[in-house]
């Protein structure tokens, strides 16, 4: 690798690593076509630049563009490694699985994903931590297709995984365990959901500090839980009164017909009906499902 690739390379590195993601994009675009131009089109290096720009771009949201870049980048190093198993080329694979989900092209995602299993699995074995990841990321990919039942075991498994290889406190535990959280709270399993929201909060503030972005969000995602445990709550109390209600009426109409005296309906206070302010907005504090790759 010249000096000069390698300063493109190590800039946009350094630049996606603080966030500066539009500042890479250039420098990362560079270091692509400066190694097309010394290598061949199957060179390594060809296909780490195309891993690196559509990493970049994934984080701008340009998901087709990152797509195109990972398939290319998927067969410069199929090529390379002549059909061995190879992390790179399970990466690809997975990153090509989560992208395509990304794009509503569902029935293309079990393709690449199931390869990426398989082979994680006949490199590493079923314990580990790669192995982990990828059950932590089907399982997400199921939860966004609202597949609960399937992705719940699936996402328990890979929490056990990582708590097993890497102990209770690790901040990798608390990715699987805000993940898992997630689901449960979709679920209606508050109870759970909390105490997995508190300890990935705790492992985070722990590891982390309470400012750093992670921790921020698994404290929103403890908010936004007691929140929707209480509006829920409100919603199933507010249900059973009208219930109540409906009953009552029902009474007063089968009383009227009997003693023919007109029924005068109770007119219910509109401030007991008030959805408490504050209402959560599932898009205010995304959980943070940007981590499962990690």
């Amino acid at each position: 690798m010249s000096n000069q690739i390698q300063s493109l390379y190590t800039r946009s590195i350094m630049l996606k690593a603080e966030g500066k993601l539009y500042d890479a994009e250039p420098l990362a675009r560079q270091y692509l076509q400066h190694s097309k131009n010394l290598h061949v089109e199957a060179h390594s290096e060809v296909g780490l630049a195309l891993a690196l720009l559509a990493s970049i771009l994934v984080g701008t949201n340009q998901n087709a563009e990152a797509l195109d870049c990972y398939e290319q980048s998927l067969a410069v190093r199929e090529n390379l490694y002549e059909g061995r198993d190879h992390a790179e080329i399970a990466n690809c694979l997975q990153q090509i699985a989560v992208l395509l989900h990304a794009l509503g092209r569902y029935q293309q995602v079990p393709v690449y994903f199931e390869r990426s299993l398989e082979m994680n699995k006949r490199m590493h074995g079923e314990d580990s931590p790669a192995f982990a990841t990828d059950l932590n990321v089907l399982g997400v990919l199921l939860m966004n297709q609202t597949r609960y039942e399937q992705a719940e075991p699936i996402m328990r498994r890979s929490l056990t995984i990582r708590e097993k290889v890497f102990g209770d406190v690790h901040p990798i535990v608390a990715t699987a365990l805000n993940n898992l959280a997630t689901l449960l709270e979709k679920q209606n399993n508050f109870k759970e959901a909390e105490l997995l929201f508190s300890r990935a909060l705790k492992i985070r503030e722990s590891n982390l500090g309470p400012e750093h972005k992670h921790t921020i969000h698994s404290r929103n995602n403890l908010t936004d839980l007691v929140e929707n445990k209480e509006l829920e709550l409100y919603e199933q109390n507010k249900t059973k009164r009208g219930m109540e209600k409906k009953s009552q009426v029902s009474k007063e109409k089968i009383n009227h017909k009997v003693s023919k005296e007109p029924v005068v309906p109770v007119r219910r206070s509109r401030l007991s009906e008030q959805v408490p302010e504050g209402r959560p907005n599932e898009s205010a504090h995304p959980k943070d499902l940007h981590s499962t790759l990690k």
